[in-house]
């Protein structure tokens, strides 16, 4: 089944032969250690980045709990010390992890043990996620891929990486790049991507005609937007439905996020669109200060106006709003929907 993050979970139909030789299998199994290890990963059964098919390929040991708990947040040092109990020398872990582990990184340090590596995915990770290299684990990698098509890419990053990039391409997999009329575009340019592998769906169970729309003659079409570059790179700018369309520019929610978070002070940002009557969407920045710091909105303001420019032709935020917290989903990813109901109420707009 998919995680539901992009609305309500769907069964995907799949053969076992394509099940046991994606990328999945192989960056699941061998891509993190070596065969026989033990990594925690409680992401559920029923998620392809949960399925216990590939720990049992290669006799690997699989360390799960309940993954509400971990999406719920609290202490962090109860996960490390199973991980620490277990000898954990890997893990897979969604970037909400990734974030609790960096608040506490200073007392996981002190315990004295470390992962040779930590597996991410499901969301584009920041660069200031990569603190966690040295003291929570040796290595770190970033996957891209679905339950739809298996795993697409995976990348080893560090401090310096470039934010979206996911490396090169497995073998079997095929992406074109293609603008808003389904014409494939050149290497360079940006657009929507489709994807075509070995191992992909036969099809969604029960499939409403909506979902039977996303496979065209083949291919998957993701909703991620994102750059295939000339050395065969892939780059994720964000998802479709996160271009903002104000007046006649588009702007990326991601980019925005991404230039607000290396902000002093700010924990963390969601970009949403809200209705505007005149420019048809603006921009709305919805953030979550250190209470620990002397940040203001207004200083983020100023900061954005510095980084991204005016809100009339760069890509500054036109509305910002402070939140206490930001809801989840179970998948620990932003509800947006609810971010944005919570933005338009406390901005005065109405839809009706």
């Amino acid at each position: 089944m998919t995680s539901g993050s992009t609305g309500k979970p769907k069964m995907v139909e799949c053969t076992h032969l394509a099940l046991v030789n994606t990328g999945s299998a192989y960056m699941f199994t061998r891509g993190s250690g070596e065969k026989g290890e033990s990594y925690f990963n409680d992401r559920p059964f029923s998620w392809i980045g949960g399925n216990i098919i590939y720990c049992l390929l290669q006799a690997d040991t699989r360390v799960f709990r309940d993954g509400r708990i971990t999406a719920k947040g609290g202490d962090i040092m109860d996960l490390w010390n199973i991980i620490m109990e277990e000898k954990c020398t890997s893990g897979i872990f969604l970037p909400f992890t990734i974030y609790d582990m960096l608040q506490n990184k200073d007392k996981i340090a002190k315990t004295g043990y470390r992962m040779k590596s930590v597996i991410t995915g499901g969301q584009i990770i920041k660069s200031k996620e990569t603190g966690i290299l040295g003291q929570v684990c040796e290595s770190l990698y970033m996957l891209y891929g679905s339950t739809e098509v298996g795993i697409v890419t995976h990348c080893r990053i560090d401090g310096r990486m470039e934010t979206g990039l996911l490396g090169s391409v497995f073998p079997g997999v095929q992406i074109k790049v293609v603008d808003e009329d389904l014409n494939t575009v050149v290497r360079g340019e940006m657009g929507t991507l489709f994807i075509k592998s070995l191992w992909m769906l036969k099809g969604y169970f029960n499939a409403t005609e909506d979902q039977n729309k996303s496979i065209v003659d083949g291919w998957m079409n993701t909703g991620d937007v994102g750059i295939l570059r000339t050395d065969g790179q892939l780059i994720i700018k964000g998802k479709m439905n996160n271009i903002i369309k104000r007046g006649t520019l588009k702007v990326l929610s991601g980019e925005i996020e991404e230039s607000i978070a290396t902000i002093a002070g700010v924990k963390d940002a969601v970009v949403i669109a809200v209705p505007d009557p005149r420019l048809y969407e603006e921009v709305c920045a919805c953030v979550v200060l250190d209470k620990h710091t002397s940040v203001t909105i207004q200083d983020v303001r100023t900061r954005c106006a510095e980084n991204l420019g005016d809100n009339i032709v760069g890509q500054a935020p036109t509305f910002y709003l402070e939140f206490d917290t930001l809801p989840q989903l179970g998948t620990g990813k932003p509800d947006k929907v609810k971010i944005k109901q919570d933005a338009m109420s406390r901005l005065g707009i109405n839809t009706q």
